[in-house]
């Protein structure tokens, strides 16, 4: 059961990652692409199948979990940039 969970959670965000890539090339909302991109790849490597796959292709020496751990921050990141633009500063009107 979890793994239908995992498989179905990866396939929603990897479309929607792919849904934003043309709003990403013509530079619109570039950080929502880089967080569903990212998190997909969070995701896969969250797979047992898929970060056995990854880990051995890197070595065997759990630079798998390294790279997840480097890709979640990452995300968090731009997760962060974004809502640092929600808050920015806005014009008060009629002044």
């Amino acid at each position: 059961m979890i793994e239908i969970l995992q498989w179905s959670t990866l396939t929603v965000c990897g479309l929607v990652a792919v849904a934003r890539v043309p709003s990403a090339v013509r530079g619109r909302n570039r950080t929502l692409f880089y967080i569903f991109a990212l998190m997909t790849l969070a995701i896969l490597l969250s797979i047992q199948a898929p970060y056995i796959a990854i880990d051995q292709a890197l070595g065997g020496v759990n630079v798998a979990n390294l790279l997840l751990r480097f890709v979640i921050f990452a995300a968090i990141f731009f997760v962060g940039i974004r809502v640092t633009r929600g808050f920015g500063p806005t014009m008060p009107t009629g002044c």
